[in-house]
């Protein structure tokens, strides 16, 4: 039997310590492997910290600035505002802010819808605004509601109202469950049991 000769017993070496370290890559990106980027809170990845620019404290994309909060949209761009006469609360852990004694404010073209709430809640990855308490709304074409609890879809651009609704038309006053107030479309629609009654 003739001896394997140098030259081949090299390239025989090579081609097995090529495999070796395909094989120890392979299971050791097995093994570094974390799994999702990023810490995970509840199933959701963790919002970004809060930080500062000019004075003004950044969360997402709301930006508070003493009792001022505005949200805007990717292109910097003002999508409301609000201020606040009582607490406001930032939590850099779940991406929350709440504030109590607020007037939120949302202008399109030439009209302004004025809300103003005993507590005010939003998230930073929705972008939907949660009201709650005695609110009071005002729509800029001299008309006023009344509702227990609201929420704003930023994605919609629809101010929902919900228990206790009440729009008060000259002598009449109308009442119903929902309100919906379409602010890109200019519309108004009350929803569920509608009653109109006069007022003495």
């Amino acid at each position: 039997m003739r001896g394997i000769s140098p030259l081949w017993l090299a390239v025989i070496l090579s081609v097995l310590i090529g495999a070796a370290a395909i094989v120890y890559n392979v299971r050791g990106a097995k093994a570094k492997n974390p799994g999702p980027v990023g810490p995970v809170i509840y199933g959701k990845p963790r919002p970004p910290e809060a930080r500062t620019k000019s004075g003004r404290r950044l969360l997402g994309d709301v930006e508070i600035s003493g009792p001022s909060i505005v949200q805007r949209d990717p292109q910097g761009r003002e999508v409301w505002s609000a201020r606040t006469e009582g607490d406001l609360e930032v939590s850099d852990e779940d991406g929350r802010v709440s504030a109590t004694g607020v007037e939120w404010k949302l202008t399109r073209g030439d009209q302004t819808v004025t809300l103003k709430s005993g507590r005010m809640e939003l998230a930073w990855t929705g972008g939907d605004v949660a009201f709650a308490g005695d609110i009071d709304i005002r729509d800029g074409h001299g008309r006023r509601f009344a509702a227990k609890q609201a929420r704003f879809e930023s994605g919609t651009e629809k101010l929902i109202c919900e228990g206790g609704v009440t729009w008060n038309v000259g002598r009449y006053t109308a009442a119903a469950r929902t309100l919906v107030i379409d602010v890109k479309h200019k519309r108004l629609r009350l929803r569920g049991g509608v009653k109109l009654t006069a007022r003495t």
